[in-house]
């Protein structure tokens, strides 16, 4: 008896497994290895990851949940604000990028790609082909005074 019940539940365990495996529509493509290996700090990996995944708190997500606040983006008031927008669209997010003089090497993959997951796997397979991706403390600096 004792056997049979070690046995149901390992079946149990493996099916459930199988289960959770095989939920496509939970899958992210993209070369996640690449994120991981970054040189930068384990909460900026977490950051990316949790972009990645459709984890952050937009307003966009935040109203899908049923939480009541105001659709547009707090910068520009202008788009409903979602992931692309923040770090894309958002005139604030392109402020962002020529500040860190990163835009005339992202701009032609902001246009060419799909969406916000793929924008950033695309700039990680770049970034990492060119080895240009250093870090900016001038960048960080401006950012957090608000560019003035």
């Amino acid at each position: 008896l004792h056997l049979s019940i070690r046995r149901q539940r390992q079946m149990c365990i493996r099916d459930s497994m199988d289960t959770i495996l095989e939920n496509d529509h939970l899958k992210v493509n993209g070369s996640w290895m690449k994120i991981w290996k970054l040189g930068v700090p384990p909460k900026v990996r977490h950051f990316l990851w949790r972009a990645l995944r459709g984890c952050l708190p937009t307003r966009q997500r935040l109203i899908l949940k049923g939480v009541q606040c105001p659709y547009d983006c707090c910068h520009c008031s202008n788009h409903l604000e979602n992931e692309w927008h923040i770090f894309v669209a958002c005139d604030k997010a392109q402020e962002f990028w020529q500040c860190a003089n990163l835009f005339n090497k992202t701009h032609p993959l902001m246009l060419s790609s799909e969406g916000f997951c793929e924008l950033i796997f695309n700039l990680l397979e770049t970034q990492t082909e060119a080895h240009n991706m250093e870090p900016r403390p001038d960048v960080a600096s401006k950012l957090a005074n608000g560019n003035q």
